[in-house]
């Protein structure tokens, strides 16, 4: 389980590294919009999660989460202009170690 978590994690910080790279010629302004309009899309699809049939929760659950990624990937853009690389490698070493996840990093 916690080579699968482990996985997981690589993956989602490669697809996060990727995505940032893409939105790096982005104005500061428009990753500020992109990330208001994101976080108000996936509230919306996460109050759209709690629809009465099993599949159609199952489907808002989904775009709630594929929006709050990137959302997220969104504020690493943001981030990672403002903090040094050094820094942002250890608030995540930092994050990983709270969550009980030593060696990932």
């Amino acid at each position: 389980m916690a080579d699968q978590a482990a996985t997981i994690l690589h993956t989602l910080a490669q697809w996060l590294v990727t995505i940032s790279q893409t939105l790096a010629g982005w104005d500061t302004a428009s990753l500020i919009a992109a990330t208001i309009i994101l976080g108000v899309l996936a509230g919306i699809a996460g109050r759209a999660a709690a629809a009465p049939r099993l599949h159609q929760q199952i489907i808002w659950g989904l775009v709630a989460a594929v929006l709050a990624l990137m959302q997220a990937a969104v504020i690493w853009t943001i981030a990672s202009r403002y903090l040094p690389i050094t820094g942002i490698d250890t608030l995540l070493r930092h994050m990983l170690h709270v969550q009980g996840m030593p060696g990932i990093l």
